[in-house]
């Protein structure tokens, strides 16, 4: 597996970590995910437990085939 460099970690730390035989164990403490990887499991938090950011792009007005303005949302 190739190791990815996490820029971001939750500031809580949504995680806890325990052993399995002789190897630390993280768990997730908002779901029953864990992983021998702390890395993965930060990756698990971000994707599943935290909104994507939203997109600072602007807005298209978007029209039907007539030329009428459609309503967004």
């Amino acid at each position: 597996m190739a190791k990815k460099k996490i820029e971001k970690q939750p500031e809580n730390k949504d995680y806890t970590i325990g052993k399995w035989k002789d190897l630390p164990r993280y768990q997730c403490k908002l779901c029953p995910f864990d992983s021998l990887h702390e890395e993965v499991i930060i990756e698990h938090i971000w994707k599943a437990h935290y909104a994507p950011p939203e997109s600072d792009a602007p807005k298209k007005e978007l029209f039907d085939r007539f030329g009428n303005k459609l309503k967004n949302g």
